[in-house]
């Protein structure tokens, strides 16, 4: 009953990643999605639809106007917050993630962190943390951007930084995070979204069914099969 609701691609859903999807969001192996916990929520969604999975490839900037204009039909890690688009739809919350500080410095907690904090912290080009403005413009502490977060993991690791800022997601997929101080920055629910060519149908069924699956723990556990398999430490040497 669902192969003809689609719009325009009327046996698959066309689910977006891109380069902007780290480890353990989207694993490539040469090029091509081998793996990762969205492509596995993705195929969860698409059995629940009852059509095939096609992961479209699509730059981060223009992810809600690809959405908007037919070209995808759903984008799951989200929040509305980032994407105001009132032409967009939303899910239920399906995971819930944190940004976390990590360092090598003890800090007793996050107001500990923004009082004596000084020099460093690597961050992610383009991401905003809201809490830390305040002493990025007096420049208290200077934000080393990367283009990945693993590029700052791997910063970390070499001694080059002292702290970082990376989500828990990706800090669990890369970092043994007991040899690390680590603070909540944040904590932020993670949602899908929807383009117009999903129908309110199947919208609806996708709410009631991610509702379901979030509720008992199902995207945590998807989720907590990455932990601590990509280990950068493993392979970058550590300082001198």
């Amino acid at each position: 009953m669902f192969l003809g609701c689609f719009q325009v691609s009327a046996a698959s859903l066309r689910a977006i990643y891109g380069d902007f999807n780290s480890p353990p969001a989207v694993i490539l192996h040469q090029g091509q999605v081998s793996t990762g916990f969205m492509p596995d929520i993705y195929q969860m969604l698409a059995n629940e639809l009852g059509v095939t999975l096609d992961m479209v490839a699509m730059p981060r900037k223009r992810l809600a106007d690809f959405l908007l204009s037919g070209e995808a039909d759903i984008y799951c890690r989200a929040s509305p917050e980032w994407y105001p688009e009132p032409e967009l739809a939303w899910s239920p919350p399906l995971l819930v993630f944190q940004d976390l500080i990590i360092s090598r410095r003890n800090y007793l907690n996050l107001e500990d962190f923004i009082q004596r904090s000084k020099g460093k912290v690597g961050t992610t080009l383009g991401y905003v943390y809201p809490q830390l403005q305040p002493i990025f413009k007096t420049r208290q502490l200077l934000r080393v951007d990367s283009v990945t977060p693993a590029t700052s993991a791997i910063r970390l690791l070499r001694g080059e930084l002292e702290t970082i800022v990376l989500s828990d997601t990706e800090a669990s997929y890369m970092l043994q995070l007991a040899d690390f101080k680590t603070l909540t920055l944040t904590t932020y629910p993670i949602h899908c979204m929807y383009g117009p060519t999903l129908t309110k149908a199947q919208q609806q069924q996708l709410n009631q069914f991610i509702q379901q699956k979030a509720s008992a723990g199902a995207f945590q556990k998807v989720l907590d099969q990455y932990r601590e398999q990509g280990l950068l430490s493993a392979i970058v040497p550590p300082p001198v």
